[in-house]
């Protein structure tokens, strides 16, 4: 009777356990950005907390971003719907639902010391996750980063989909491989935009990141993929120069 006791106790007290790690759980969440609340702009800006929940960064100062506009030359994050004012431009409409967030390098100080874009969150890594995905349609000056604990996660091309904005290109969704971190917890997940050229006018947007249990698919497809995409992507900046030139 008493070892069945014991047996009953050590059942109860691993239950207990299990319901403790699901209550300490804590999923990555709003990857999407479709969780803001837009309250009453000042300046252009907006609390961070409420217009990019669960996100954290630092410019154009700590604890708030940019709304529906963009700057000139200094580095900010900006969340962007489809009031902006700069309709049609090369990464202004969202990507897909009602939000999508423009990532822009630039200076920061009195003597415009470069510097990068950031975004960051902190959470669980899903258990089965294979891969992490996330979509852009315009990167100008600069490269998408992905993180995840700091480990830069090598990334490349799994699709390509319609066009959005009337001055970018098609929205093209990345893919890379993060089965090393599936189950992790406390996982930093950042997403920087690191120039390739002139690092004052870097920009980029980003949308739709998503944890999956999709492998990377084999280098040969990915090659494959990308050719499509450049030929599509010929063909829509030809046709559009093409326009141009009979206006």
């Amino acid at each position: 009777m008493t070892a069945y006791l014991r047996l009953e106790a050590l059942c109860a007290a691993f239950l207990v356990c299990g319901v403790l790690d699901d209550a300490l759980a804590s999923p990555f969440q709003n990857l999407d950005f479709e969780s803001a609340v837009i309250g009453t702009p000042v300046n252009f800006q907006l609390p961070a907390s409420q217009a990019l929940p669960f996100w954290t960064t630092d410019y154009p100062r700590p604890g708030y971003v940019m709304y529906d506009t963009v700057a000139l030359s200094s580095v900010t994050i900006s969340l962007q719907d489809w009031r902006t004012p700069y309709g049609g431009g090369p990464y202004m409409y969202p990507l897909q639902g009602q939000y999508s967030v423009i990532l822009q390098n630039g200076g920061s100080g009195e003597v415009l010391t470069p510097v990068d874009a950031w975004i960051s969150q902190t959470g669980d890594v899903p258990s089965d996750a294979r891969s992490l995905m996330f979509s852009t349609d315009y990167a100008y000056s600069c490269n998408i980063v992905v993180s995840l604990n700091g480990t830069a996660i090598s990334t490349s091309l799994y699709s390509v989909g319609a066009v959005v904005n009337a001055n970018g290109g098609p929205v093209q969704t990345y893919i890379g491989d993060i089965s090393a971190f599936a189950g992790q917890q406390n996982v930093v997940l950042r997403f920087e935009t690191v120039p390739t050229g002139d690092p004052y006018r870097g920009a980029a947007d980003l949308d739709a990141i998503t944890f999956s249990p999709i492998s990377v698919p084999e280098p040969a497809s990915l090659v494959l993929l990308a050719a499509a995409f450049f030929s599509l992507a010929g063909y829509y900046w030809h046709r559009r120069n093409s326009a141009t030139a009979i206006r």
